[in-house]
């Protein structure tokens, strides 16, 4: 169900060096201006600040004692008040424990937003000193040996008081974070600055025992067999670290699978995606697992493979199915206890990945995009992706 058109040495997964480029020559203009300033802005705060990393100021030591061990909890869970010590912990679903911030989780999120950010801030400026403190980062994060993570997540999504030794399959979902900081990383790398031939080398096998992880440990065995968001992401982690790892055949095994294991399989006749819409946050979750599903089909589409026209088109019942609720006066017919207009914003930035990236005859989509999206000048996407919010 794919067509591989084995594009050469792209390197890029979700960036495209071209709209850079247009960016770069054209930041003076009015379009450009205010998202530039911002990223400026975001990267000389990150230069005040030291380099993240999993070991210091850790609140929570992981079940293996090890520092250096990925830790953290499943969002969703909460102290049961009905027992003296709250355990085990209870699911209520939608509801953020505020406990969640404190682990590794955050810190990771943190810490590939100053990556990326300082490497644009880098490419759009050409001084060395946001290159210098991207590639610190970088070490810290995955190659110095007092601070280093290491490479698994074992003790990803523990619910306190059942995984006491880890085994959560849904470890595996806050992995695909890193997948953010493949595009800098090998930015840095083609641009020479700091990061070294070895460093990129250390730095890919480091990805490559967390594809090894992923692929063989029980946790990641049990995710691949998930039929929501989380096997999806899954497949997102497995298809990029291979691509990073070049391990092309491995990528080209996930993508041949993905229309049956996720498209056809996560999103019926009617576009609803069953697993996502009895969550709740219905809207929420359906919204995310398109944004996910369409993460694997740009990689998969920036290196050249390509799904066939009939499994697109099952992928674009499930955003059809939600487009009518981008209108504030249609209600969700599900439950969705969170925010309902950031749901809204993220469809029309996924409409506009499809028309412009995947399916340039879908100008529908872009228009829907153009109608529904509430552009803001200082959006980084407009860097990224050459957005003309005109």
């Amino acid at each position: 169900m794919i067509v591989d058109d084995s594009k050469s040495e792209q390197v890029f997964f979700y960036w495209n060096i071209d709209k850079l480029c247009v960016s770069k020559t054209q930041l003076g203009e009015e379009t450009y201006q205010a998202a530039y300033s911002a990223l400026i802005e975001k990267a000389d705060k990150y230069l005040e600040g030291a380099s993240l990393t999993v070991v210091a100021d850790k609140d929570h030591i992981p079940p293996s004692g090890d520092l250096h061990d990925y830790y953290s909890i499943a969002r969703y869970t909460w102290p049961d008040s009905t027992k003296s010590d709250g355990l085990p912990y209870i699911n209520r679903d939608g509801h953020t424990n505020p406990e969640f911030y404190s682990y590794d989780c955050e810190t990771m999120l943190k810490m590939t937003e100053r990556v990326r950010i300082l490497t644009l801030a880098w490419y759009f400026t050409d001084n060395k000193k946001y290159a210098d403190a991207a590639v610190h980062q970088l070490r810290t994060w995955f190659l110095d040996k007092q601070t280093k993570m290491n490479p698994h997540l074992k003790y990803g999504q523990i619910r306190k008081g059942i995984h006491i030794n880890g085994g959560n399959p849904t470890a595996v979902l806050d992995g695909a974070y890193l997948v953010n900081i493949l595009d800098a990383i090998n930015l840095l790398a083609a641009g020479k600055i700091g990061l070294s031939n070895s460093d990129y080398r250390r730095i890919k096998k480091w990805f490559n025992n967390l594809l090894e992880w992923d692929l063989y440990s029980e946790q990641g065995r049990k995710e691949k067999k998930v039929n929501n968001n989380t096997g999806t992401s899954y497949d997102l982690q497995i298809l990029a670290y291979s691509i990073f790892c070049k391990k092309r055949n491995l990528a080209i095994d996930v993508m041949s699978h993905f229309p049956t294991l996720r498209i056809f399989r996560q999103i019926d006749d009617e576009g609803k995606q069953p697993e996502e819409i009895n969550r709740t946050i219905g809207f929420g979750y359906s919204v995310s697992n398109i944004s996910v599903l369409m993460n694997v089909l740009i990689i998969a589409y920036n290196q050249g493979i390509k799904l066939k026209p009939e499994v697109l088109n099952h992928f674009y019942k499930a955003v059809d199915y939600l487009i009518p609720f981008l209108d504030k006066n249609i209600e969700w017919p599900y439950q969705n206890i969170s925010n309902m207009d950031y749901y809204r914003q993220r469809l029309c930035f996924e409409l506009y990945r499809i028309s412009t990236i995947i399916d340039k005859s879908r100008t529908d989509y872009y228009n829907l995009y153009r109608k529904y999206y509430k552009f803001n000048k200082t959006d980084l996407n407009i860097l990224l992706y050459d957005m003309d919010y005109k």
